[in-house]
């Protein structure tokens, strides 16, 4: 399944047949693709990286880009390692909910198009840069308090509620429609 190929992928010592393991748990054609093929270089050899799907710095995986590839499943709640600053799965079948333990330095967030329900986790790391959530199924608030450091937020076409919290002024784009928020706004940075 996709949450205990996810905990292979981001445990301790990650490496590329971790990678290779969990592609092929994967529900999706890969085998068959050019991304198979791709995948089977070792990823993760010194500081060179091989693979457009998998970056890697210092034989770490740090930013995973699986778009579109007919992923489906959960994501495990501890699925996610410390190493990881980007992690991209947008544009596939996944569902379940977001884990409320998401890696310190995480700097990109990109779970769109997919099917993940419940609520925003409420300690999002301070390295948060981008956030992408838009076109799922996800209910509850915004959290109150948001990333100082934060860019983009993209969490239109859901089903969240509640008040808009203030958002922080290093926003440059900022995506809320399409939900079913009630109550006051808080300060919108102007452009």
């Amino acid at each position: 399944m996709f949450a205990t190929l996810l905990t292979a992928l981001f445990g301790v010592s990650v490496d590329c047949p971790d990678v290779l393991n969990l592609a092929k748990g994967l529900y999706m054609d890969l085998i068959q693709s050019s991304i198979w093929t791709k995948l089977q270089v070792d990823c993760c050899s010194g500081d060179q990286n091989t693979s457009p799907y998998v970056t890697c710095t210092n034989q770490r995986v740090t930013q995973i880009v699986w778009t579109g590839l007919g992923l489906n499943g959960t994501i495990n709640e501890t699925a996610l390692s410390t190493g990881l600053n980007s992690l991209n799965l947008g544009n596939n079948g996944i569902n379940g909910t977001i884990p409320t333990i998401v890696p310190s330095g995480l700097q990109y967030f990109d779970l769109r198009l997919n099917r993940i329900d419940g609520n925003l986790p409420w300690n999002l790391p301070n390295a948060l840069q981008r956030l992408i959530m838009s076109h799922n199924q996800l209910k509850g608030p915004i959290p109150s308090t948001l990333p100082s450091g934060l860019l983009d937020i993209g969490l239109d076409d859901n089903q969240m509620t509640g008040d808009i919290p203030t958002l922080p002024s290093t926003l440059v784009y900022v995506y809320l429609n399409d939900n079913h928020f009630t109550g006051k706004c808080g300060f919108i940075p102007a452009y």
